[in-house]
């Protein structure tokens, strides 16, 4: 009975309790109150209020029943609203494709973006699609089964290929869940996987293992023809060898089976004695590297016969970067050896005809190492002979040297031609020579190239007759250049006193006739003040022409010294100007130390000469470094010259102010001078009434080559 109660509805329930509830309480109230009051107008009273109190208690019971009621009400449709985001938000935000689809109506009903996005349609050109547009046709039967209504609640299946909206097809895996419908329709959710991937790297894997089926035949048969032994070995001092090719026995006399694992023997103890620390250490030199490396020592083999090998090998190294063993190939290059045997010996003979040429030669192989060279080349290098021979430009010159060693001779050989071109070269005692160094290849009796040749050859006489050549030429242009100037000079320069004293002394022949004394006496002084200045003109024309020709021995002299001696000589036109003339610190020089004085002297005189009148004199005679060449220079805060000038007040005759006094001589004599002493001299001015500055410098060490 109870159980059925449970059973009822919760409407029936409420309904039931009510009514009896209410009829307890009507029978018992009225029986209760009956025994309780006698008096009938208080029962009738006490009724009324017994009325009214089940009134209220029903009522109250009433509210919190309903109220109860719509509270589940309202968290039922809460939480069915949650699993609708819920189911909303998975569906449109899943990253492979899905759609809702009608098993009755065969339609699409929903689909999210995924699915938009992978096959190009639209949700609206989905839902006028049908299962043979976006399917292949051969899958449509096996696709309708699953998508049928009765089909199993959930079912997942593969090998479906699909159509995108631009005619591509896709591997997919569909799986679908049966939705719960209403109104007796049924709805699927499917959900397609592309796994066109998947199978790809299905195939890809199925054709590697193939190749590598086919790989391991391929080096099987590799193995087992090449002319060397192949091996896998561990890095220890028996050099325990895991695996040994074929051609072991044949190489060493030993089966591959005797020496794997030092089963009988190492292959260590086959290395001959003298060779295995120096192999062991150039291993472990390359291991540290990590660098490939070449092997040459030799063995011996099971009956005795001690044969050259030749060795290319590897570490190969785990992803932590250790070592796990060392792989390579040994093949037996005893003739070969023995044919290298023969050259060195044929090479003693040319070393000792290389010995007698007068400059470096050397020849070495393809590998880079030095076969043979002369004295010249050791002295060269700076070492001796049996330093040189057999190494490579990386064990005899700096790395950036060896560099571009190898960078030649690869030229050399890719290009199969002669490497040249002239190179100055420092001998290990200091010595320069100017050289060509030509790099060539020589060849085997079959032309084939075996080694390159290397020759400095000297031709330091020849670039010092260039260099005395090329002087001569410019000094000629120079002088061409000067004579120009001086036929100008003569033709104009000491014309105009000519002319001057020629017109005086026919005006003096008149005034002597006419007794004009004053006449006479002023005659005489214009021919004497054009004969003077002819007379300084040529003096000047004299001494321009001795610079280069007459000069002291050159010497070490202090610059310093010399400006105190310009100081005290030019005391007088320095007082008489009120200059104010000031040294600074400056090194010392080499060269001709009266020549440099007249240098210093003549631009101290040009600076008072050319001094501005409206401000005292200051000139400086300093120094300054350039990129560590002494400019010496003479300063002063004179009239100044405009910048477009300053490459003429160096041409001789040339004079920026006509009527300053003067040849015009006086600036090239000083720039003969400097170039004299292998230096050069500028000017430097920011414009008229800036001042200017006068810089030379002087080639220090020794004199010019005359």
């Amino acid at each position: 009975m109870i159980s059925r109660f449970k059973n009822l509805s919760p409407a029936f329930k409420i309904t039931s309790l009510y009514l009896i509830l209410g009829l307890l309480w009507i029978l018992f109230s009225d029986l209760l109150l009956s025994w309780m009051v006698d008096d009938l107008e208080l029962m009738r009273i006490m009724q009324t209020l017994k009325g009214w109190f089940y009134v209220a208690i029903t009522t109250l019971l009433f509210f919190l029943l309903i109220k109860r009621s719509f509270d589940r009400l309202d968290r039922a449709r809460e939480s069915l609203s949650e699993a609708a985001r819920h189911y909303s938000y998975l569906f449109r935000n899943n990253p492979y494709p899905m759609w809702v689809y009608d098993c009755d109506g065969k339609r699409f009903v929903e689909v999210n973006e995924a699915a938009e996005k992978t096959f190009g349609y639209s949700e609206e050109e989905f839902r006028k699609l049908d299962l043979g547009d976006l399917h292949h046709p051969d899958d449509l039967e096996d696709l309708s089964a699953m998508l049928r209504c009765d089909a199993p609640e959930y079912n997942r299946s593969s090998g479906f290929r699909q159509r995108k909206k631009d005619g591509s097809l896709i591997d997919v895996e569909l799986i679908t869940h049966l939705l719960p419908g209403q109104n007796g329709q049924h709805y699927r959710l499917v959900l397609a996987m592309d796994i066109t991937g998947r199978k790809q790297a299905f195939e890809a894997l199925k054709a590697s293992e193939n190749a590598l089926k086919e790989s391991e035949r391929q080096l099987s048969t590799l193995m087992s023809n090449l002319p060397g032994m192949a091996y896998r070995c561990k890095n220890d001092k028996q050099w325990t060898m895991l695996f040994v090719s074929k051609v072991c026995k044949e190489l060493t006399g030993y089966p591959e089976e005797a020496i794997e694992n030092n089963n009988l023997i190492s292959f260590g103890e086959i290395i001959h004695p003298a060779d295995r620390q120096r192999i062991w250490n150039e291993v472990q030199e390359k291991l540290f590297l990590k660098k490939p490396y070449p092997l040459l020592y030799r063995i011996i083999t099971a009956s005795g016969q001690v044969k050259w090998v030749w060795e290319q090998a590897v570490g190969i190294f785990d992803d932590e970067g250790e070592l796990m063993f060392v792989e390579g190939f040994i093949t037996n290059i005893t003739e070969q050896h023995n044919a290298e045997k023969a050259l060195k010996d044929y090479n003693e003979l040319l070393r000792s005809i290389l010995d007698n040429i007068s400059f470096p030669v050397f020849y070495k192989d393809l590998q880079g190492r030095i076969l043979g060279c002369n004295h010249d080349f050791c002295d060269f290098l700076g070492k001796p002979y049996d330093q040189i021979i057999g190494h490579t430009a990386w064990d005899l010159v700096p790395p950036a040297k060896a560099i571009l060693i190898d960078k030649i001779d690869r030229q050399v050989l890719a290009t199969m031609s002669d490497f040249r071109q002239e190179e100055q070269i420092v001998f290990a005692d200091g010595r320069k020579k100017d050289t060509v160094y030509q790099k060539s290849l020589f060849y085997d009796t079959d032309g084939i190239p075996i080694g390159l040749i290397g020759v400095y050859f000297d031709i330091s006489e020849r670039v010092k007759a260039e260099k005395i050549i090329k002087k001569q030429v410019e000094d000629l242009e120079r002088i061409n250049a000067e004579l120009e100037q001086f036929t100008y000079t003569v033709s104009h320069d000491l014309r105009s006193p000519l002319v001057t004293i020629k017109g005086s002394l026919n005006l003096l022949r008149d005034d002597i006739k006419n007794h004009d004394q004053q006449q006479i006496i002023d005659g005489m002084a214009r021919i004497e003040a054009a004969t003077g200045r002819m007379h300084h003109l040529l003096e000047d024309l004299l001494q321009l022409s001795r610079i280069g020709r007459i000069g002291n021995p050159f010497s070490w002299f202090s610059m310093n010294e010399l400006a105190e001696d310009v100081k005290v000589f030019l005391h007088g036109i320095l007082e008489e100007s009120k200059a104010q003339l000031t040294i600074g610190e400056l090194p010392g020089a080499f060269g001709d130390r009266f020549r440099i004085m007249e240098v210093l002297q003549n631009l101290v005189e040009n600076a008072v000469k050319f001094r501005d009148p409206d401000r005292v004199p200051e000139i400086e005679i300093g120094c300054r470094q350039n990129d560590g060449e002494a400019n010496y220079f003479v300063k002063d805060n004179g009239v100044g010259i405009d910048p477009r000038q300053l490459d003429q007040v160096f041409v001789m005759f040339k004079k920026l102010e006509p009527e300053s006094g003067g040849t015009g001589l006086g600036l090239a004599l000083v720039k003969r001078i400097v170039e004299f002493h292998g230096g050069r001299i500028w000017a430097e001015s920011e414009g008229p009434g800036k001042g200017c500055v006068f810089c030379f410098t002087l080639k220090a060490g020794s004199a010019p080559e005359n």
